[in-house]
């Protein structure tokens, strides 16, 4: 369903661009329909920015993204927008993407107007009544403003809204950064049950491993905009070999669920994305880096059973 082929975006910044910033830096990928892709890493690594190149929120300045197997960087506007209402996003703060002027009904019927899909008032009213049932929220709440909601409800009217228009691809953007631990459970449950209903594909992104790994069928780790191990989730959990997924995995989960091999501590900061420099962008924190590692950047490089990693040291050749 989705694909992203060597897909980078590059921030200038200066008179003259001589500062520049690799939020993405050449990030190939694949999505099947109905599948989570899970894309896990610290903040700012380039996460938010990859969710939006997919849709094509903002430009890239390398790459392509195929929908269905159309490039969505080559299609012009009016094309890319009959294709929108198929391709939607759940943003860290769902409190934006509600209009508080407008009653929680106005806020859910605003895009079948928008798109023009419903032919009555009357077909308006069943298609929101039926949605309000699906995401679990009272006909009472219709004639609510935003203000009066609580975090887990203003997201379920969020997701109403996106579901209007019968999606076929979603990213999620950290959909329960915002909620209590267990509001987050309930809205967790409530799209994998709707992803199971409905079938469309979704990126998940989270920097907390446990949900990704309750939500995602595959996983990428993403460390200063490049993808430095993808799996399957249990490889992820079972094998990891990149010293960074391994950190991530120390600091998250028991030490029941690391063994020995798998366990590794980082120190220091995450390094500058301002005119990085050559080499493993992991090397100033890598407690196993070795002089190659200064010298050249690693490709992902195939594990076997499609695990994919990023490092010198695992490297197979």
């Amino acid at each position: 369903m989705i694909k992203a082929d060597n897909l980078s975006k590059i921030f200038y910044s200066g008179i003259f661009k001589k500062c520049y910033t690799k939020a993405v830096d050449n990030v190939s990928f694949e999505i099947e329909k109905g599948q989570t892709f899970g894309l896990v890493g610290e903040s700012g690594c380039g996460k938010s920015t990859l969710g939006r190149l997919l849709l094509r929120l903002i430009e890239p300045t390398a790459g392509k993204v195929f929908f269905n197997g159309m490039n969505l960087f080559d299609i012009r506007k009016k094309e890319l927008q009959r294709l929108r209402p198929k391709m939607q996003i759940i943003f860290q703060n769902p409190e934006s993407s509600l209009n508080p002027r407008m009653k929680v009904y106005d806020s859910i019927a605003e895009p079948l107007r928008i798109h023009k899909v419903i032919r009555s008032r009357e077909e308006e009213k069943e298609r929101i009544s039926n949605l309000i049932e699906m995401i679990n929220l009272n006909p009472e709440h219709l004639g609510r403003y935003p203000h009066e909601l609580s975090g887990g409800e203003i997201q379920r009217v969020v997701m109403a809204r996106i579901l209007t228009m019968t999606p076929e691809f979603l990213v999620a953007d950290e959909p329960t950064s915002s909620l209590d631990v267990s509001v987050q459970a309930q809205i967790l449950a409530l799209m994998k049950e709707l992803q199971h209903t409905l079938g469309f594909g979704c990126l998940f992104i989270s920097h907390d491993l446990n949900l990704v790994r309750h939500m995602s069928d595959r996983i990428a780790v993403m460390y200063l905009g490049k993808f430095v191990e993808v799996a399957n989730t249990g490889e992820i959990f079972k094998g990891a070999v990149h010293p960074y997924t391994q950190a991530l995995l120390s600091v998250t989960l028991s030490s029941n669920s690391v063994s020995e091999e798998q366990r590794m501590t980082v120190e220091g900061e995450v390094a500058s994305q301002v005119n990085p420099s050559s080499g493993c962008k992991f090397y100033p924190r890598c407690p196993r880096a070795e002089e190659i590692c200064l010298e050249l950047e690693p490709s992902l490089q195939d594990m076997g059973n499609g695990h994919l990693a990023a490092c010198h040291l695992s490297d197979p050749g």
